[in-house]
């Protein structure tokens, strides 16, 4: 009697992993454990690519994260709303002062 299971998997390829290399380490996988009997059916979503040499790759991208306990966020929805807009202001700011050429530090 033969048992079939369904597995569906995303694996990630890239520049350093393409997606035969991937497929070939499934199947010697497979193999290892003597596995013999299954079927794969591999579509592959896109193919890694890395940017040509020049101002996108030497960019230096500056990124701010910060963290808001939960106690501190407002139920109420109208308190909530101008919370959130205050927020996005502080965002505005810093992007302001970045382009500006200011390093300041968290928003808000």
């Amino acid at each position: 009697m033969t048992h079939w299971q369904e597995l569906l998997a995303n694996f990630r390829n890239s520049p350093a992993l393409p997606a035969e290399a991937i497929q070939a380490r499934i199947d010697a996988l497979l193999r290892k454990h003597d596995i013999a009997d299954y079927d794969i059916q591999w579509q592959v979503m896109g193919e890694p690519f890395r940017s040509e040499p020049g101002a996108l790759r030497g960019a230096v991208v500056r990124v701010c994260f910060w963290r808001v306990p939960f106690d501190e966020i407002p139920t109420e929805r109208s308190a909530r709303q101008a919370w959130l807009l205050e927020q996005w202001q502080a965002i505005d700011d810093w992007i302001e002062a970045q382009a500006a050429g200011d390093s300041p530090g968290q928003p808000g």
